[in-house]
Protein backbone atom coordinates (compact mmCIF):
# COMPACT_ATOMS: atom_id res chain seq x y z
CA UNK A 1 0.00 0.00 0.00
CA UNK A 2 1.24 3.52 -0.79
CA UNK A 3 2.68 5.63 1.67
CA UNK A 4 -0.15 8.50 2.26
CA UNK A 5 1.63 11.44 2.11
CA UNK A 6 2.83 10.30 -1.37
CA UNK A 7 1.62 11.84 -4.89
CA UNK A 8 0.22 9.97 -7.33
CA UNK A 9 -0.04 11.52 -10.59
CA UNK A 10 -2.39 11.23 -13.01
CA UNK A 11 -1.76 8.90 -16.49
CA UNK A 12 -0.23 11.40 -19.28
CA UNK A 13 -3.06 12.42 -21.94
CA UNK A 14 -1.81 13.80 -25.03
CA UNK A 15 -2.75 17.63 -25.75
CA UNK A 16 -3.09 18.22 -22.08
CA UNK A 17 -1.19 19.42 -19.34
CA UNK A 18 -0.59 18.65 -15.51
CA UNK A 19 -2.42 21.07 -13.37
CA UNK A 20 -3.98 21.56 -10.16
CA UNK A 21 -7.30 20.31 -9.32
CA UNK A 22 -9.95 22.73 -8.34
CA UNK A 23 -10.05 21.34 -4.62
CA UNK A 24 -6.51 22.47 -5.02
CA UNK A 25 -5.82 18.87 -3.51
CA UNK A 26 -3.96 16.72 -6.15
CA UNK A 27 -3.24 17.26 -10.18
CA UNK A 28 -5.27 16.49 -12.95
CA UNK A 29 -4.88 16.67 -16.52
CA UNK A 30 -6.31 20.06 -18.18
CA UNK A 31 -6.99 20.55 -21.59
CA UNK A 32 -4.90 23.93 -23.43
CA UNK A 33 -6.85 26.81 -22.78
CA UNK A 34 -8.67 26.01 -19.64
CA UNK A 35 -8.08 27.45 -16.44
CA UNK A 36 -4.84 25.76 -14.79
CA UNK A 37 -5.96 28.10 -11.54
CA UNK A 38 -8.84 29.94 -10.52
CA UNK A 39 -8.50 33.87 -10.86
CA UNK A 40 -10.66 36.98 -10.98
CA UNK A 41 -12.69 37.27 -14.00
CA UNK A 42 -11.39 41.02 -14.50
CA UNK A 43 -8.40 38.95 -15.64
CA UNK A 44 -9.95 37.63 -18.45
CA UNK A 45 -12.33 41.32 -19.29
CA UNK A 46 -8.35 42.85 -19.20
CA UNK A 47 -7.23 40.33 -21.73
CA UNK A 48 -9.45 41.47 -24.13
CA UNK A 49 -8.71 45.35 -23.88
CA UNK A 50 -6.31 47.04 -26.09
CA UNK A 51 -5.59 50.50 -24.32
CA UNK A 52 -5.40 53.37 -26.63
CA UNK A 53 -3.13 56.17 -26.54
CA UNK A 54 -4.36 57.99 -22.97
CA UNK A 55 -4.60 54.25 -21.73
CA UNK A 56 -0.71 53.80 -22.22
CA UNK A 57 0.05 57.09 -21.13
CA UNK A 58 -0.80 56.66 -17.88
CA UNK A 59 0.16 52.83 -17.86
CA UNK A 60 3.74 54.54 -18.35
CA UNK A 61 3.65 56.74 -15.59
CA UNK A 62 5.98 56.65 -13.31
CA UNK A 63 4.54 58.46 -9.72
CA UNK A 64 0.87 59.00 -8.55
CA UNK A 65 1.28 63.10 -9.66
CA UNK A 66 2.05 61.90 -13.32
CA UNK A 67 -1.19 59.69 -13.00
CA UNK A 68 -3.38 62.54 -11.32
CA UNK A 69 -2.00 64.84 -14.72
CA UNK A 70 -4.02 62.23 -17.05
CA UNK A 71 -7.11 62.59 -15.26
CA UNK A 72 -9.85 65.21 -14.80
CA UNK A 73 -10.97 64.89 -11.62
CA UNK A 74 -11.96 66.92 -8.83
CA UNK A 75 -9.17 68.22 -6.55
CA UNK A 76 -8.82 68.14 -2.52
CA UNK A 77 -6.26 69.84 -1.10
CA UNK A 78 -5.23 69.62 2.48
CA UNK A 79 -3.16 73.03 2.73
CA UNK A 80 -3.18 76.95 1.24
CA UNK A 81 0.49 75.54 0.32
CA UNK A 82 -0.53 72.71 -2.24
CA UNK A 83 -3.69 74.62 -3.48
CA UNK A 84 -0.86 77.20 -4.59
CA UNK A 85 1.02 74.59 -6.37
CA UNK A 86 -2.00 73.29 -8.57
CA UNK A 87 -1.51 73.41 -12.29
CA UNK A 88 -4.18 75.87 -12.94
CA UNK A 89 -3.99 74.55 -16.63
CA UNK A 90 -5.23 71.56 -15.88
CA UNK A 91 -6.82 72.35 -12.28
CA UNK A 92 -9.19 75.05 -11.93
CA UNK A 93 -12.05 73.77 -8.87
CA UNK A 94 -10.26 72.46 -5.67
CA UNK A 95 -11.75 72.23 -2.23
CA UNK A 96 -9.76 73.35 0.90
CA UNK A 97 -9.78 71.03 3.52
CA UNK A 98 -7.17 73.07 6.00
CA UNK A 99 -8.51 72.84 9.41
CA UNK A 100 -11.39 75.75 9.67
CA UNK A 101 -10.85 77.46 6.52
CA UNK A 102 -12.63 74.66 4.32
CA UNK A 103 -14.07 75.76 1.62
CA UNK A 104 -14.54 75.84 -2.65
CA UNK A 105 -11.33 77.81 -4.41
CA UNK A 106 -12.32 78.70 -7.89
CA UNK A 107 -9.14 79.67 -10.25
CA UNK A 108 -10.06 82.86 -11.60
CA UNK A 109 -8.43 85.12 -14.35
CA UNK A 110 -7.72 88.78 -14.34
CA UNK A 111 -6.18 90.89 -11.99
CA UNK A 112 -6.39 90.04 -8.57
CA UNK A 113 -3.78 92.39 -7.17
CA UNK A 114 -5.80 94.82 -5.09
CA UNK A 115 -7.74 91.95 -3.69
CA UNK A 116 -4.52 89.78 -2.71
CA UNK A 117 -3.22 92.76 -0.71
CA UNK A 118 -6.22 93.14 0.75
CA UNK A 119 -6.92 89.43 1.69
CA UNK A 120 -3.03 89.38 4.01
CA UNK A 121 -4.55 85.65 5.73
CA UNK A 122 -5.80 84.40 2.97
CA UNK A 123 -9.40 83.86 4.23
CA UNK A 124 -10.82 84.90 0.40
CA UNK A 125 -8.33 84.94 -1.88
CA UNK A 126 -5.18 82.66 -2.30
CA UNK A 127 -2.49 83.84 -5.05
CA UNK A 128 -0.82 80.82 -6.86
CA UNK A 129 2.75 80.13 -6.62
CA UNK A 130 4.65 81.61 -10.05
CA UNK A 131 1.82 83.52 -11.09
CA UNK A 132 1.36 87.08 -11.00
CA UNK A 133 -1.78 88.49 -9.01
CA UNK A 134 -2.34 90.67 -11.89
CA UNK A 135 -3.42 87.37 -14.18
CA UNK A 136 -5.24 85.57 -11.60
CA UNK A 137 -6.05 84.26 -7.93
CA UNK A 138 -7.73 81.15 -6.34
CA UNK A 139 -11.06 82.99 -5.20
CA UNK A 140 -13.17 81.64 -2.21
CA UNK A 141 -16.70 80.58 -3.07
CA UNK A 142 -19.02 81.70 -0.29
CA UNK A 143 -22.72 83.44 -0.31
CA UNK A 144 -21.94 87.46 1.25
CA UNK A 145 -20.50 86.77 5.03
CA UNK A 146 -16.90 86.16 6.44
CA UNK A 147 -15.82 83.68 9.00
CA UNK A 148 -13.15 84.61 10.93
CA UNK A 149 -11.76 80.61 11.22
CA UNK A 150 -10.94 81.58 6.94
CA UNK A 151 -8.71 84.10 8.26
CA UNK A 152 -6.77 81.62 10.63
CA UNK A 153 -8.61 82.04 14.21
CA UNK A 154 -9.63 78.80 16.56
CA UNK A 155 -11.73 78.37 19.24
CA UNK A 156 -11.34 76.86 22.60
CA UNK A 157 -14.67 75.00 24.61
CA UNK A 158 -15.21 76.38 28.36
CA UNK A 159 -13.78 72.82 28.80
CA UNK A 160 -10.48 72.36 26.67
CA UNK A 161 -9.45 76.17 27.65
CA UNK A 162 -9.46 74.42 31.68
CA UNK A 163 -7.74 71.64 30.81
CA UNK A 164 -4.91 73.86 28.91
CA UNK A 165 -4.57 75.54 32.13
CA UNK A 166 -2.77 78.39 30.76
CA UNK A 167 -0.48 76.12 28.49
CA UNK A 168 1.77 77.97 25.93
CA UNK A 169 -0.05 77.09 22.96
CA UNK A 170 -2.52 79.78 23.71
CA UNK A 171 -0.52 82.86 23.31
CA UNK A 172 0.21 81.49 20.10
CA UNK A 173 -3.48 80.86 18.86
CA UNK A 174 -4.24 84.12 20.90
CA UNK A 175 -1.81 85.91 18.58
CA UNK A 176 -3.24 84.49 15.87
CA UNK A 177 -7.06 85.68 16.64
CA UNK A 178 -5.80 88.52 17.16
CA UNK A 179 -3.93 88.80 13.41
CA UNK A 180 -7.44 87.02 12.17
CA UNK A 181 -9.92 89.74 13.69
CA UNK A 182 -7.67 92.68 11.88
CA UNK A 183 -7.43 90.66 8.94
CA UNK A 184 -11.13 89.87 8.23
CA UNK A 185 -11.93 93.23 9.42
CA UNK A 186 -9.35 94.88 6.69
CA UNK A 187 -11.21 92.47 3.72
CA UNK A 188 -14.57 93.78 4.89
CA UNK A 189 -13.76 97.40 4.39
CA UNK A 190 -12.29 96.59 1.12
CA UNK A 191 -14.86 94.71 0.22
CA UNK A 192 -16.99 97.97 1.21
CA UNK A 193 -18.21 96.28 4.08
CA UNK A 194 -19.14 93.01 5.89
CA UNK A 195 -20.57 90.73 8.44
CA UNK A 196 -17.86 88.73 9.77
CA UNK A 197 -19.23 85.52 11.95
CA UNK A 198 -17.25 84.50 14.93
CA UNK A 199 -19.24 81.46 15.96
CA UNK A 200 -16.92 79.28 17.87
CA UNK A 201 -17.46 79.26 21.72
CA UNK A 202 -14.04 81.30 23.28
CA UNK A 203 -11.56 82.73 21.43
CA UNK A 204 -8.52 84.05 23.14
CA UNK A 205 -6.81 87.54 21.67
CA UNK A 206 -3.77 89.19 23.01
CA UNK A 207 -4.36 92.22 20.79
CA UNK A 208 -7.37 95.64 20.54
CA UNK A 209 -9.61 94.83 18.11
CA UNK A 210 -10.66 97.90 15.76
CA UNK A 211 -13.55 97.90 14.14
CA UNK A 212 -14.07 99.66 11.46
CA UNK A 213 -16.32 101.25 9.09
CA UNK A 214 -20.10 99.25 8.17
CA UNK A 215 -18.32 95.56 9.98
CA UNK A 216 -20.24 93.77 12.28
CA UNK A 217 -18.79 90.99 14.46
CA UNK A 218 -21.23 88.70 15.18
CA UNK A 219 -20.78 86.00 17.41
CA UNK A 220 -23.31 82.59 18.44
CA UNK A 221 -24.80 84.54 21.55
CA UNK A 222 -24.10 85.27 25.20
CA UNK A 223 -24.10 83.31 28.45
CA UNK A 224 -25.04 83.82 31.62
CA UNK A 225 -23.98 86.82 33.88
CA UNK A 226 -25.68 88.10 36.89
CA UNK A 227 -23.34 90.31 39.23
CA UNK A 228 -25.69 91.04 41.38
CA UNK A 229 -25.81 87.50 42.25
CA UNK A 230 -22.75 86.09 43.24
CA UNK A 231 -23.45 82.87 44.21
CA UNK A 232 -24.82 82.29 40.63
CA UNK A 233 -22.30 81.15 38.67
CA UNK A 234 -20.91 82.42 35.16
CA UNK A 235 -21.54 80.38 32.07
CA UNK A 236 -19.67 80.35 28.51
CA UNK A 237 -22.08 79.35 26.14
CA UNK A 238 -22.36 81.80 23.26
CA UNK A 239 -19.53 83.50 22.09
CA UNK A 240 -17.02 85.14 23.99
CA UNK A 241 -13.71 87.22 23.02
CA UNK A 242 -11.32 86.50 26.10
CA UNK A 243 -8.67 89.60 26.03
CA UNK A 244 -5.22 88.06 27.91
CA UNK A 245 -1.94 89.59 29.11
CA UNK A 246 -1.72 93.35 29.41
CA UNK A 247 -3.35 95.87 26.65
CA UNK A 248 -1.03 98.42 24.78
CA UNK A 249 -1.96 102.05 26.37
CA UNK A 250 -2.22 104.16 23.46
CA UNK A 251 -5.10 105.70 22.97
CA UNK A 252 -6.13 109.24 24.49
CA UNK A 253 -9.18 111.49 24.85
CA UNK A 254 -8.69 115.22 23.77
CA UNK A 255 -10.18 117.72 26.17
CA UNK A 256 -12.08 115.72 28.63
CA UNK A 257 -11.08 116.29 32.10
CA UNK A 258 -12.96 116.51 35.70
CA UNK A 259 -13.85 120.30 34.95
CA UNK A 260 -13.40 121.32 38.16
CA UNK A 261 -14.83 124.40 37.57
CA UNK A 262 -17.69 123.52 34.87
CA UNK A 263 -19.76 121.61 37.18
CA UNK A 264 -17.57 118.12 37.56
CA UNK A 265 -16.85 118.36 41.21
CA UNK A 266 -18.93 118.74 43.95
CA UNK A 267 -17.86 118.72 47.23
CA UNK A 268 -18.83 115.61 49.96
CA UNK A 269 -20.96 117.73 52.05
CA UNK A 270 -20.08 114.87 55.49
CA UNK A 271 -16.30 115.92 54.77
CA UNK A 272 -15.61 119.30 53.27
CA UNK A 273 -12.63 120.06 51.49
CA UNK A 274 -12.88 115.85 49.86
CA UNK A 275 -14.33 116.71 46.47
CA UNK A 276 -16.29 113.85 44.12
CA UNK A 277 -14.62 114.00 40.49
CA UNK A 278 -16.22 112.99 36.92
CA UNK A 279 -13.53 110.54 35.48
CA UNK A 280 -10.83 112.62 33.27
CA UNK A 281 -8.20 111.54 31.21
CA UNK A 282 -5.45 114.08 32.49
CA UNK A 283 -3.04 114.32 34.50
CA UNK A 284 -3.29 116.90 37.66
CA UNK A 285 0.47 118.48 36.43
CA UNK A 286 -0.33 121.55 34.84
CA UNK A 287 1.93 124.38 36.00
CA UNK A 288 1.98 128.14 35.21
CA UNK A 289 1.43 127.92 31.37
CA UNK A 290 2.36 124.52 31.13
CA UNK A 291 -0.25 122.01 30.00
CA UNK A 292 -1.71 119.20 32.00
CA UNK A 293 -0.26 115.64 30.06
CA UNK A 294 -2.64 113.00 28.77
CA UNK A 295 -3.07 109.72 30.49
CA UNK A 296 -2.93 106.68 28.17
CA UNK A 297 -5.49 103.98 27.90
CA UNK A 298 -5.97 100.38 27.02
CA UNK A 299 -9.17 98.56 25.06
CA UNK A 300 -10.00 95.30 23.83
CA UNK A 301 -12.53 96.58 21.02
CA UNK A 302 -12.61 100.17 19.85
CA UNK A 303 -14.67 101.32 17.06
CA UNK A 304 -12.29 103.53 15.07
CA UNK A 305 -12.09 106.88 15.24
CA UNK A 306 -15.17 108.86 13.09
CA UNK A 307 -16.51 105.19 11.69
CA UNK A 308 -20.11 104.97 10.89
CA UNK A 309 -22.30 102.17 10.89
CA UNK A 310 -21.73 98.69 11.50
CA UNK A 311 -21.68 97.07 15.24
CA UNK A 312 -20.85 93.81 17.35
CA UNK A 313 -23.65 91.94 17.85
CA UNK A 314 -24.49 88.55 19.86
CA UNK A 315 -20.98 88.60 21.59
CA UNK A 316 -19.49 88.79 24.80
CA UNK A 317 -16.51 90.69 25.31
CA UNK A 318 -14.46 89.82 28.87
CA UNK A 319 -10.69 90.02 30.05
CA UNK A 320 -8.86 86.60 31.62
CA UNK A 321 -8.48 85.96 34.74
CA UNK A 322 -6.72 83.28 36.93
CA UNK A 323 -4.85 80.38 35.14
CA UNK A 324 -7.31 79.09 32.81
CA UNK A 325 -8.86 82.90 32.13
CA UNK A 326 -12.64 82.05 32.92
CA UNK A 327 -12.90 79.97 35.90
CA UNK A 328 -12.42 82.22 38.67
CA UNK A 329 -14.77 84.91 37.18
CA UNK A 330 -17.24 81.90 39.27
CA UNK A 331 -15.15 81.97 42.64
CA UNK A 332 -16.51 84.36 44.99
CA UNK A 333 -13.23 84.32 46.92
CA UNK A 334 -11.36 85.81 43.95
CA UNK A 335 -10.87 89.81 44.21
CA UNK A 336 -8.86 90.03 40.71
CA UNK A 337 -9.58 92.28 38.41
CA UNK A 338 -8.10 89.67 35.94
CA UNK A 339 -5.42 90.76 32.94
CA UNK A 340 -4.80 94.78 32.49
CA UNK A 341 -7.05 96.16 30.15
CA UNK A 342 -8.85 99.80 30.93
CA UNK A 343 -11.78 99.35 28.88
CA UNK A 344 -13.89 96.38 27.58
CA UNK A 345 -15.61 98.37 25.02
CA UNK A 346 -14.74 102.30 23.69
CA UNK A 347 -16.64 103.98 21.40
CA UNK A 348 -14.76 107.17 20.56
CA UNK A 349 -16.12 109.59 18.07
CA UNK A 350 -18.33 107.31 15.94
CA UNK A 351 -22.13 107.40 14.96
CA UNK A 352 -24.71 104.83 14.04
CA UNK A 353 -22.83 102.28 15.93
CA UNK A 354 -25.99 99.38 16.16
CA UNK A 355 -25.10 96.46 19.07
CA UNK A 356 -27.37 94.08 20.03
CA UNK A 357 -27.59 91.48 22.46
CA UNK A 358 -23.74 91.87 24.06
CA UNK A 359 -22.04 91.53 26.99
CA UNK A 360 -18.80 93.48 28.42
CA UNK A 361 -18.12 92.00 31.56
CA UNK A 362 -15.28 91.19 33.58
CA UNK A 363 -12.59 93.16 35.64
CA UNK A 364 -12.26 96.36 33.23
CA UNK A 365 -9.66 98.70 35.14
CA UNK A 366 -11.60 101.82 33.88
CA UNK A 367 -14.95 101.16 32.21
CA UNK A 368 -16.31 98.29 30.56
CA UNK A 369 -17.98 100.22 27.97
CA UNK A 370 -17.19 104.11 27.30
CA UNK A 371 -18.65 106.15 24.47
CA UNK A 372 -17.30 109.88 24.44
CA UNK A 373 -16.87 112.65 21.71
CA UNK A 374 -13.83 114.24 21.48
CA UNK A 375 -12.87 118.44 21.58
CA UNK A 376 -10.72 117.43 18.35
CA UNK A 377 -13.37 115.18 16.18
CA UNK A 378 -15.73 116.19 13.82
CA UNK A 379 -18.02 113.23 15.27
CA UNK A 380 -20.73 114.34 17.42
CA UNK A 381 -20.79 110.41 18.28
CA UNK A 382 -24.75 110.47 17.61
CA UNK A 383 -27.05 107.87 16.78
CA UNK A 384 -25.61 105.06 18.55
CA UNK A 385 -27.33 102.60 19.86
CA UNK A 386 -27.44 99.69 21.95
CA UNK A 387 -29.96 96.85 22.28
CA UNK A 388 -30.12 94.21 25.32
CA UNK A 389 -26.64 94.81 27.23
CA UNK A 390 -24.84 93.72 30.44
CA UNK A 391 -21.89 96.18 31.10
CA UNK A 392 -19.86 95.18 34.34
CA UNK A 393 -16.24 95.94 35.26
CA UNK A 394 -14.70 98.73 38.20
CA UNK A 395 -17.56 100.80 36.40
CA UNK A 396 -19.78 99.55 33.90
CA UNK A 397 -20.97 102.30 31.71
CA UNK A 398 -19.52 105.61 30.65
CA UNK A 399 -20.56 108.91 28.60
CA UNK A 400 -18.36 111.50 28.47
CA UNK A 401 -18.40 114.81 25.68
CA UNK A 402 -15.98 117.41 25.85
CA UNK A 403 -15.16 120.43 27.97
CA UNK A 404 -17.32 122.57 29.43
CA UNK A 405 -15.08 126.03 30.34
CA UNK A 406 -16.58 128.75 32.51
CA UNK A 407 -16.15 132.36 30.98
CA UNK A 408 -14.79 134.49 33.55
CA UNK A 409 -14.34 137.85 31.39
CA UNK A 410 -13.92 138.84 28.09
CA UNK A 411 -12.63 141.58 25.82
CA UNK A 412 -13.11 142.17 21.79
CA UNK A 413 -9.96 139.62 21.39
CA UNK A 414 -9.53 137.40 24.48
CA UNK A 415 -11.76 135.17 26.84
CA UNK A 416 -10.63 134.76 30.78
CA UNK A 417 -11.05 131.68 31.94
CA UNK A 418 -10.19 129.68 35.30
CA UNK A 419 -7.02 128.01 35.56
CA UNK A 420 -7.25 124.34 36.60
CA UNK A 421 -4.52 121.88 37.24
CA UNK A 422 -5.92 119.46 34.42
CA UNK A 423 -5.99 122.47 31.69
CA UNK A 424 -4.62 120.91 28.43
CA UNK A 425 -3.83 123.99 26.18
CA UNK A 426 -1.22 126.74 26.87
CA UNK A 427 -3.25 129.61 28.80
CA UNK A 428 -0.73 132.37 27.05
CA UNK A 429 -1.97 132.17 24.19
CA UNK A 430 -3.51 130.37 21.28
CA UNK A 431 -6.73 127.77 20.57
CA UNK A 432 -9.04 126.70 22.97
CA UNK A 433 -10.89 123.52 22.42
CA UNK A 434 -13.89 122.73 24.14
CA UNK A 435 -17.29 124.40 24.76
CA UNK A 436 -17.30 128.00 26.52
CA UNK A 437 -20.20 129.02 28.52
CA UNK A 438 -20.93 132.17 30.52
CA UNK A 439 -21.28 132.93 33.91
CA UNK A 440 -19.20 133.60 36.71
Amino acid sequence: MADINQWQLPRNEAGKLLGWSNDGRGMVNKGIGEDIQEHSPNLDILAGVTPGAAGLAILAEATQADVRANLDLPVYVGTRAILKALNTDKDTVAFLKETGREGLFKWRTGDFSAEITADTQEGVYVKADGIASSSGAWVRQYDGELSLEWFGAAAYTDEALIALNGAASIDTQAAANSAALTAADSLAVFLGGARILARGQIYVVNTRYERSDGVYLIGDGVGEWEPIYPARPKTWEGTTLLFKGTGAANLTFDGITSMEHGGGWREDPANPGTYFKIWSAYNSNATGTTPATQKTFSAGVLVKENVRYGGIQNLRICNWVGTNGISDWSNQAMSSLGDDWDFGYLVRNGEYVDDYNIQVVGGWREFAHFQCATAISDSTAERNRIVRAKFNGRRGVGVRGPDIWKVTATTANSVTIRWSSEIYFSPAGGGLSGILCGGP
